[in-house]
């Protein structure tokens, strides 16, 4: 499990050090936020396309794809540093888009054939906690780069960090070869779960682009932006063991999902309301609190409803997901690019935002389908 973790650490390092920072890039070179709504529809567009390209398909060499994803990541970050940037708002995200199956399709599914039903939420809780304590400090670090230097700098630097990460994807023996079969099992999962899954995806479609930029609007400085980001990172560090452990002996995953879920979404939907920095950066370092244990419970619940079709409950959440970012991408650009005629970006920004907090809402209305035996 040490391997699966470095290499999901240098990955986040690279993620939150460069590409927290993308979209203010483009706000940088004077583009309208809508354009940052059509970056993510290009990006998962592509996701999708690509999990339809591989779907009922077997990879046999999960350590290629995992690595073919490092590179292709590599690209998309190393675009902005050869591309104007009106043809990096198009072509980077592409590779960007296909790197998401590439590389967590297969680290997925052998993490999580490493764990067991009574340690499965610790597990998770583990995976999901690498990302925000890289969160804690690379957005700072990302920050001061930019200012003492320039975009140029976080950019070489993301490329060399994920071009180290697949010579150590190729030579770690974690990820030597075994099958991962791509099928979908939405019956497996039930409606709720599978619904929570898309719902989840809308909700980070709408997000990954009102975050960076509501946080952009109340810092107006890249340091100050990446001191926002820590913080809310923190919030989710402190969620993710905890409520792992807890679930793992009380069980009740589905429970502490719709908890994480309802806590969540009233707070985005609130957050969309915060005038000033200091109630904004509470409502959402608490509310980052609540999200990770949504996002965890979800994933290890589909596993336990699963627990002999691993690879199959992976690829059939990855599908719900990316339609569900995608779906979350296309309304946020649409309010962006349409409402601007009657109202400010910033209101549009905010509508979209409260939007999310919906999505996450409606989660925790569903039934989640239980695994037999489980409390």
């Amino acid at each position: 499990m040490k391997q699966f973790l470095l290499v999901e650490g240098f990955l986040s390092a690279a993620t939150y050090m460069s590409g927290s920072f993308v979209l203010i890039f483009f706000i940088r070179q004077d583009f309208e936020y809508a354009y940052c709504g059509l970056f993510y529809i290009i990006c998962y567009a592509s996701a999708v396309v690509a999990l339809l390209l591989i779907a009922g398909r077997t990879i046999r060499r999960p350590r290629i794809w995992m690595a073919a994803g490092m590179l292709v990541l590599a690209l998309s970050y190393g675009s902005y540093l050869v591309l104007p940037p009106s043809y990096a708002l198009i072509l980077a995200p592409i590779p960007f888009g296909a790197y998401i199956p590439l590389y967590w399709l297969p680290f997925n599914t052998r993490y999580m054939e490493l764990t067991k039903a009574t340690d499965r939420g610790v597990a998770s809780g583990i995976m999901f906690l690498i990302f925000p304590l890289i969160g804690i400090v690379f957005p700072l670090i990302g920050g001061a780069m930019i200012e003492v230097l320039d975009y140029s700098a976080i950019f070489l630097f993301a490329v060399v960090l994920l071009v180290a990460n697949t010579l150590l994807i190729a030579v770690l023996p974690a990820f030597s070869p075994q099958p991962v079969r791509n099928e979908i099992i939405f019956d497996k999962m039930g409606k709720g779960l599978s619904t929570g899954f898309l719902l989840e995806g809308v909700q980070e479609g709408v997000i990954w682009i009102t975050i960076p930029l509501l946080s952009f609007g109340f810092t107006q400085g890249e340091l100050g932006l990446g001191g926002l980001l820590a913080v809310f990172a923190l919030g989710g560090a402190l969620a993710t063991i905890l409520v792992g452990r807890v679930t793992d002996v009380k069980g009740r995953r589905g429970l502490f999902a719709k908890v994480g879920a309802l806590a969540a979404g009233s707070l985005i939907m609130l957050s969309a309301a915060m005038q000033d920095v200091l109630s904004y950066t509470l409502v959402m370092g608490v509310m980052n609190f609540f999200l990770p244990i949504m996002w965890i419970m979800l994933l290890a619940l589909s596993i336990d409803l699963a627990e002999k079709h691993k690879g199959e409950a992976v690829f059939t959440r990855e599908v719900l997901l990316n339609a569900g970012r995608l779906i979350g991408s296309c309304i946020t650009f649409a309010l962006l690019f349409f409402a601007i005629t009657w109202i400010s970006g910033d209101s549009a920004l905010r509508v979209s935002h409260a939007l999310a907090g919906v999505s996450v809402l409606l989660i925790g209305l569903f039934r989640l389908k239980r695994p037999i035996g489980s409390k």
